[in-house]
């Protein structure tokens, strides 16, 4: 009958509207990677306020991340880097905050910038002292994971120097000077342990003196 096939036909459409609803999934987010990669691009292009939005976006996943937001595992972003070390999440939530105060400030926002400048140095930490350095053996990558630290909240100071006036922007910049000095110092402290082992091995093979000099002259 004519009525009959005109309802069998409208229940299978909506059988079949129905599997596809259920068989369609939401798009998963995009990855961290490629946020910061168009952000970065879009500073290249002078687009610099898609490239706030895309810096604080970053910025709080990695926060939750941080933080150990059951949202922030829930997504793409979040499984992405849930394997990554707590040291390295801090590090670049530091970095994608500093980019996101230097677009503030861009922007004609200095209070805005200062606040995730503040927010980025203390992401980093404190510094191991000269006296803690001296008594522990070199690592070198974690020797090398300080020294990169130290220049970031250097860069991090000085910024935070040119926001500011009076004693303020003083304290700021010398706070970056210490940095600055404070990276030299473990850099140093690293080239010169590697002389120090590569001579070492010379020795060791019978080249004598004469190649012990050599390697630390190759080295520095």
């Amino acid at each position: 009958m004519p009525g009959g096939s005109k309802k069998k036909s409208s229940s299978t459409k909506k059988k079949q509207r129905q599997q596809q609803r259920g068989q369609t999934k939401p798009p998963m987010p995009p990855s961290l990677d490629d946020v910061l990669a168009k952000a970065d691009q879009a500073l290249e292009a002078s687009d610099v306020q898609t490239a706030l939005g895309l810096f604080t976006y970053a910025a709080d996943v990695l926060q939750r991340r941080l933080d150990g937001t059951p949202a922030a595992a829930a997504n793409g972003n979040g499984s992405a880097i849930a394997s990554v070390d707590e040291n390295e999440i801090r590090s670049l939530l530091s970095r994608v905050l500093g980019q996101a105060g230097e677009a503030r400030v861009s922007l004609g926002d200095p209070e805005g910038g200062r606040e995730n400048f503040e927010e980025a140095i203390e992401l980093l930490g404190n510094l191991t002292t000269d006296e803690e350095m001296a008594g522990s053996e070199v690592d070198h990558a974690s020797s090398t994971a300080d020294a990169q630290t130290c220049e970031a909240r250097a860069g991090l100071h000085l910024y935070l120097g040119q926001l500011s006036a009076g004693k303020e922007a003083l304290a700021s910049y010398q706070a970056g000077v210490k940095d600055l000095e404070r990276c030299v110092k473990i850099l140093d402290r690293i080239a010169n342990t590697g002389a120090a082992s590569a001579g070492a091995r010379a020795v060791e093979d019978g080249n004598g003196e004469g190649s012990f000099q050599t390697a630390l002259v190759e080295t520095r």
